[in-house]
């Protein structure tokens, strides 16, 4: 990854050189082109159209990365053992979260549920980890999940990298490592979480310390839950943002570049009295100049053929191929931050009223901060939960003055 910077869509490399090399002597095993596709792809990414088979073809050979540096050796990289490393990292990270999340029961929802019940599942062994390590020996695995998280960020943010990793495997839509910084993300805020949740911090505790300046060494997992859930819902905001303003440069008009003039005569060397000469041209030249041009402008234009019949038979690859346009890169790191950024609000909802009007001073400004700058539906949708909720918590538009729940 630092052979390559930010935003470069060079997939050369940007610091030194990246080449690929392929064994004809050596040919590849689907089952590296599966594993690949595990770490590198969302389960929505995936398709039976076209089949392993068929997006195999142009993967029979073994390749090989050269990594090459001014005046230093170079440096050989199978893609085996690229996708091998990966795979160990995932592996660590379920070991991190056996550590953190062990016989924790929280009421988790969707992606997060199947995550929790995974390491639940994992042992028999009853035993809750969480309470018998140390603080020092937590935040270096909460290092570890940060570490994670940003190397799914740096790999997001080289279009060139995701470039290389998609001709090497021929995939159909561009890589990503969302998979790896959505669990990352999941262990670390469902154990900072619980240990808030397990706290003696009371409701007006954790509202004054909200509300504060001042911080504690005691109120810092209230302070860290707070502030990392602001972090990941400023960042979604900030994407969603991001995208729009792409997807309007190029869908604008202005934007196009147009190609279609009146034909210059290059046969001509030199030009009479400083004038320059057009040809005239058949009606089929002048065909093939149109359609060149239909087929490089970006604008929108009416269909010149009928719709294709969904039920037809021969409409299923068209039918893979507009799904694959919808889903493009920039709306799968969306849809996996939004699904980072309601994983703890989501918990939220599901907790008893007691817990929720305690811990709801965490999380009420981020949420704020979500309806102010995420239009994802399901963003919107947790949040009107959250308010649907709070007239029967607060007993709001009631005449009987609210309850104490000290």
């Amino acid at each position: 990854m630092r052979y390559y910077v930010v935003d470069s869509k060079d997939a050369n490399g940007d610091v030194g050189r990246v080449r690929v090399v392929v064994s004809e002597n050596s040919p590849a095993s689907n089952q590296t082109l599966l594993l690949a596709q595990q770490v590198f792809l969302l389960e929505n990414q995936l398709s039976e159209e076209p089949s392993i088979g068929e997006q195999g073809s142009a993967f029979n050979f073994n390749r090989e990365l050269i990594l090459s540096e001014d005046n230093a050796e170079d440096n050989r990289l199978t893609v085996q053992q690229l996708v091998v490393s990966l795979l160990s990292h995932q592996l660590i990270l379920q070991l991190i979260g056996c550590l953190l999340l062990q016989n924790v029961h929280l009421p988790v929802v969707e992606s997060a549920e199947i995550i929790l019940n995974k390491i639940n599942d994992s042992s028999e062994d009853k035993n809750k980890y969480l309470s018998k390590l140390s603080k020092e020996d937590i935040t270096t695995l909460f290092h570890c999940l940060d570490a994670s998280i940003q190397v799914s960020r740096h790999f997001d943010s080289r279009p060139g990298l995701k470039l290389l990793i998609q001709s090497i495997f021929n995939f159909p839509t561009t890589p990503n490592l969302c998979k790896q910084a959505v669990l990352a993300w999941t262990l670390r805020s469902l154990t900072m979480y619980e240990l808030v949740r397990s706290s003696f911090l009371d409701e007006k505790a954790i509202s004054d310390l909200m509300i504060s300046d001042k911080r504690q060494e005691e109120d810092f997992a209230v302070w860290q839950l707070s502030n990392c859930h602001a972090k990941v819902c400023a960042f979604l905001c900030k994407m969603e943002k991001s995208l729009a303003l792409e997807k309007i440069g190029r869908l604008t008009r202005a934007h196009v570049v147009q190609q279609f003039s009146l034909v210059l005569d290059d046969t001509v060397e030199e030009a009479i009295n400083s004038e320059k000469l057009y040809k005239v041209v058949s009606s089929q030249e002048a065909n093939a100049v149109l359609s060149h041009y239909k087929k490089a402008k970006n604008a929108h234009s009416i269909r010149t053929h009928r719709r294709i019949n969904p039920f037809e038979e021969n409409s299923k690859q068209e039918d893979y191929e507009q799904r694959n346009f919808h889903l493009n890169d920039g709306d799968v790191r969306c849809v996996a931050w939004a699904e980072m950024s309601l994983i703890l609000p989501n918990v939220l909802l599901h907790e008893d009223e007691h817990t929720f009007r305690r811990l709801l001073p965490i999380f009420y400004r981020n949420m704020a901060m979500l309806i102010s700058g995420s239009a994802d539906v399901r963003v919107r949708k947790t949040v009107a939960d959250l308010l649907i909720k709070l007239p029967s918590i607060y007993a709001l538009f009631a005449d009987e003055p609210i309850k104490s729940h000290s």
